[in-house]
Order: structure tokens, then C-alpha cells, then sequence
């Protein structure tokens, strides 16, 4: 597909990516069953009006069609109803969107794209998010990432590709593991 396209398919870094940082305090696992093609994710982009970045492509179009990286709950306890803690102790994982239609609807580009575009009024399709955070990276109709704000209902460019952002997402999830447990011992 990559010569019709006008684009070479490039490696996923996926693999590498995760194997470079997550270790066993954490879950790790795709969005859906099968692999979509990149002409999928390309016709799914054009019925969302949105362009996604190849990187982003190469992800979901991968060995990992979405993936979600999970803090174990032994380590990183869910956080309860109406308890009060520091906004960082609540984001406790990170995930990209599915193109897959047989994976849940809160994990799919065409549900929650939709669903972004009408609660908001903005032309974009969310691709990657900090669970616990109501901000969400999304892709645009020109390809680029943007980083929505939802108090404010912006949209803000970001300068990295896909794959520095979720190495960057990943290794913030770490370090805020690691934050964790320090705090945790520190007032055992």
C-alpha cells in the first residue's frame, strides 16, 4: 500500500517504545484483536475529516492496533470516589485509539472521534490520552497533533511526532509510578 499511497510504511516503534521503559509494576496490552491496514485508517481519517500522521498509522496499522499501558493496581491502587489527592496521582495510565470496530467504543477512533467533534465543535479525532486527564492529543485534518484543553476548548499544536509523544506519555506514566512509590515509602 505504501507505493499507491505516496508514502513509505515506516518500522513500528511501538514494541520498542514499551520494551525501553514499561516494566512489571505495569499492564500492557492492545486495543482490539487483528491488525488494521493503513488504507483502514486512511478512509477512517477522510469519514472523520481528518488526516492522521503517519507515525500514527504506522502505530495502529502495527503490531499494536491501540494500545493501553496500565500501572498494576497492587502498585498504583484505583483511585475513590470523592478522594482527594494531588491531580498527578490520578493519571495512572496511557492509551491510544483503536481504528478496530470490534473493540469497545471507548477505545474506537470513529465513536470517539464523533463524539469529540460534536461536544466540542472541533475538526479533529483524538489519538492518544493520560487516563484521569480530560485533556486529550488529537490528530487534525492536515495531520498535525494537537493537544486539546478542555476548560478552555483549544486546541494547541504540539512539536512532536507520534512516537516521541508516546515515549514522552510513557515515560512521564513511569516517572509518576516512581513519584508514587517514593511518597508512598516516605510515609510508611
Amino acid at each position: 500500500m505504501g507505493w499507491f499511497s505516496g508514502r513509505k510504511k515506516r518500522t513500528d516503534q511501538t514494541r520498542a517504545i514499551f520494551s525501553r521503559h514499561v516494566d512489571g509494576d505495569f499492564t500492557l496490552y492492545p486495543l482490539g484483536e487483528g491488525n488494521a491496514t493503513e488504507a483502514e485508517v486512511q478512509a477512517l481519517g477522510k469519514s472523520l475529516g481528518v488526516r492522521f500522521p503517519d507515525e500514527f498509522i504506522d502505530h495502529v496499522s502495527g503490531e499494536f492496533p491501540g494500545a493501553i499501558v496500565l500501572a498494576a493496581e497492587r502498585v498504583w491502587p484505583r483511585p475513590q470516589p470523592l478522594q482527594v489527592a494531588p491531580f498527578w496521582q490520578f493519571l495512572y495510565g496511557v492509551h491510544s485509539f483503536t481504528p478496530l470496530t470490534t473493540s469497545e467504543d471507548w477505545m474506537r477512533m470513529d465513536v470517539v472521534g464523533s463524539q469529540f467533534q460534536s461536544q466540542t465543535g472541533h475538526a479533529a479525532v483524538p489519538i492518544l490520552k493520560r487516563i484521569g486527564d480530560a485533556n486529550v492529543y488529537c490528530a487534525d485534518s492536515e495531520g498535525h497533533i494537537l493537544e486539546f484543553d478542555h476548560e478552555m476548548n483549544t486546541l494547541e499544536p504540539i512539536e512532536l511526532g507520534f512516537w516521541a509523544l508516546l515515549e514522552r506519555e510513557v515515560c512521564e506514566l513511569v516517572e509518576r509510578k516512581n513519584r508514587l512509590i517514593a511518597e508512598r515509602d516516605r510515609t510508611a
